[in-house]
């Protein structure tokens, strides 16, 4: 951190960055290329809006996730504990943090933010305050307006409505990249290998968003230790309960196109392209083997289309040369 008693400079951005969609990546982009050695992201460890506010919708990903992604990105993870954290003033919390990187990492020279962002006790603190704040504290701010979408602003809130509904293809298109899930492959029944279709069961992962219920297009990765996953290949998701086997239970289950083995125990990567029906009760197995003899056919059809619109996370290029002109269009001034 220090050499010859000169502390390392660190920037930074701030915010629970549910989703690191490309609005968030916009913000991403402007602390690649800033000047300082350290490049840290400040989060929580829990959202903010579930502590505070009830029936909130969970976040689109898990701790795990974003630290992941984050760290693959070139960029240090900071969680802190929002409950710690919660009831500080804006000035207490500014002191705080000042004081968390001084030890952890070096002296703070900037923060990056979002022009919503708030902060300190019931939200009290903006971005002027934060810039009056740090010119006390020694560090500089940048604001950056929300991305849009055409007229559409790109926002997290957004982005959950468009999984609610089921539109995997615009939610994808907002984030930058195609919405996953990674969990592990559990036991099941094996109805789908007597009728000729064997799935992985994957395990559900509490307070993690899932889309609608219904029948998906899928593009399905082995996690094997390696950062970027080996790709099994195209699929349908089923996700949600099997009406047609009595059976009410929400589950998330994955058909490979072309794999023969057994994945139990195995941690998979399934990324959700496109959505093709809903969850239906069909009157007999035979109409339900139909069914999904018919999910495939359209699967297979959309297939090449489908896979080019949403790049798996891994591949979100921050050095896209697109940034520049965007960050100049929406910083504040």
């Amino acid at each position: 951190m220090t050499k010859n008693n000169v502390k390392t400079e660190v920037g930074s951005t701030i915010g629970y960055f549910d989703a690191l969609h490309r609005g968030h990546q916009l913000l991403l982009y402007q602390l690649k290329v800033s000047p300082y050695p350290v490049k840290l992201v400040i989060t929580f460890n829990i959202s903010p809006k579930l502590t505070l506010y009830r029936n909130t919708i969970p976040p689109i990903l898990t701790n795990s996730e974003k630290e992941r992604m984050l760290r693959y990105w070139g960029f240090e993870p900071l969680f802190l504990e929002f409950p710690k954290v919660r009831k500080l003033t804006p000035e207490e919390f500014c002191l705080y943090l000042r004081e968390l990187i001084s030890e952890k990492y070096g002296q703070l020279k900037e923060v990056i933010v979002g022009d919503d962002f708030r902060f300190g006790y019931n939200r009290s603190g903006d971005t002027a305050k934060l810039k009056s704040i740090g010119k006390d504290l020694g560090f500089s701010v940048r604001v950056f307006r929300k991305l849009k979408e055409g007229e559409v602003e790109i926002s997290t809130t957004r982005i959950k409505e468009l999984l609610l509904l089921g539109d995997v293809i615009t939610a994808n298109q907002f984030l930058g990249y195609a919405y996953y899930i990674t969990s592990e492959v559990i036991s099941a029944k094996g109805i789908g290998r007597k009728l000729g279709f064997p799935t992985a069961n994957l395990s559900m992962l509490p307070g993690k968003l899932y889309p609608k219920t219904g029948i998906y297009i899928a593009r399905v990765w082995l996690e094997e230790g390696e950062i970027k996953p080996h790709f099994l290949g195209p699929g349908l998701a089923h996700l949600g309960p099997k009406p047609t086997l009595n059976d009410n239970t929400f589950s998330f289950e994955i058909w490979i196109d072309g794999f023969s083995g057994s994945l139990y125990r195995k941690r998979l990567t399934v990324e959700l392209l496109d959505y093709i029906r809903p969850v239906m009760r069909f009157r007999d197995i035979n109409e339900l083997t139909e069914a999904i003899k018919s999910d495939i056919e359209v699967m297979r059809k959309r297939w090449e289309r489908i896979r080019a619109l949403s790049p798996p996370w891994w591949e979100v290029n921050l050095n896209d040369e697109r940034y520049p002109q965007l960050a100049e269009a929406f910083q504040d001034s």
